[in-house]
């Protein structure tokens, strides 16, 4: 794997973390300001991922590889959209579980909720120590997320197929969202991972 994506300029790294911490504010408003705002909430994040990791290649004085393009984008999505949305939609599920399950379309008061709030807990820590840890790390929180997310997509699909179950979290935007992010996830890990190596190959022939 690539270098860490932070640098030693303090000038840096200050513009990437001022991005990511409005990020972080806006998409907690969008989480506690309503429960049927979650599908926007991960619409949000995603987009607001690849807005910082423009930002940082912008900022970045590294030669633009594929690779390094490829690394950048895909660190921020994992931080913001893997990291940061999953812990937000804990606290959601954790703290304001009867809306949540309103929204779903479930009945309030399930106990087993507490444990798919746990699960995104668990996702969202994944997804934030990317930052700081990388290598094969990066590759097992792709694989745990896209489990989680495509498994949870099948169910909203079968709940509504079966059920009838249109509820704004469980329809909608809910569902391409479980499916669009982690193909996005895995398509851009494979595809950095392969010009990483032919990048590495071809430093090392020329060497």
């Amino acid at each position: 794997m690539a270098d860490a994506i932070l640098t030693d300029r303090p000038e840096h790294n200050h513009g990437v973390r001022g991005v990511l911490k409005k990020a972080i504010d806006r998409a907690s408003r969008t989480n506690t300001s309503t429960c049927t705002g979650r599908p926007m909430l991960f619409l949000l994040c995603f987009v607001l991922a690849l807005v910082i990791g423009a930002v940082h290649l912008h900022l970045d004085k590294q030669p633009r590889t594929r690779a390094r393009v490829a690394e950048t984008f895909l660190l921020w999505l994992l931080v913001v959209n893997v990291g940061v949305a999953s812990v937000l939609t804990f606290m959601g599920d954790a703290f304001f579980a009867d809306k949540m399950a309103t929204s779903l379309g479930w009945p309030a008061g399930n106990p087993f909720q507490s444990l798919v709030a746990v699960a995104n807990l668990s996702v969202g820590v994944l997804g934030i120590l990317c930052y700081w840890i990388r290598g094969t790390f990066w590759v097992a929180t792709v694989i745990a997320f896209s489990v989680w997310w495509l498994g949870a997509g099948a169910v909203h699909i079968r709940d509504m197929v079966v059920s009838a179950n249109y509820a704004p979290n469980n329809s909608g935007v809910t569902v391409y969202m479980d499916i669009l992010v982690p193909v996005v996830l895995v398509a851009l890990l494979t595809y950095y991972s392969r010009v990483s190596r032919h990048e590495h190959e071809r430093t090392y022939a020329r060497g």
